[in-house]
């Protein structure tokens, strides 16, 4: 990770997500997600973007993303931006998941003090 991020007084955000992906909606899900890590590493206080994955068991996959933001800002914008960007392509990722059969888990964490 990157090393503690502290501009104005503000520390970094970051959004981590967890994925357990059924052998069969992997590739799909990829894509998914490989859009959506692209248009997320274009917005303004996108610090680090990454996806990782390891084996789940039973066929499954599961697969994490990791995004710092700059700051609660950054990270509040980009939320929105987000909300938009799957609101003109008519693309909703909850309805995705559940029809996918794909279980999500998500948090945000914030740096502690050193």
């Amino acid at each position: 990770m990157t090393k503690e991020m502290i501009s104005g007084g503000q520390r970094s955000i970051f959004r981590v997500d967890g994925f357990i992906v059924p052998a069969s909606a992997r590739t799909q899900f990829l894509e998914r997600l490989l859009t959506i890590k692209a248009f997320l590493s274009g917005q303004p206080g996108c610090l680090y973007n990454r996806l990782a994955e390891s084996d789940a068991g039973d066929g499954a996959t599961r697969i994490i993303t990791i995004v710092e933001w700059q700051d609660q800002a950054a990270f509040e914008s980009a939320k929105s931006e987000a909300a938009a960007f799957y609101a003109q392509s008519g693309f909703s990722p909850a309805i995705f998941m559940e029809q996918m059969g794909i279980k999500p888990d998500f948090a945000i964490f914030r740096d502690l003090a050193e």
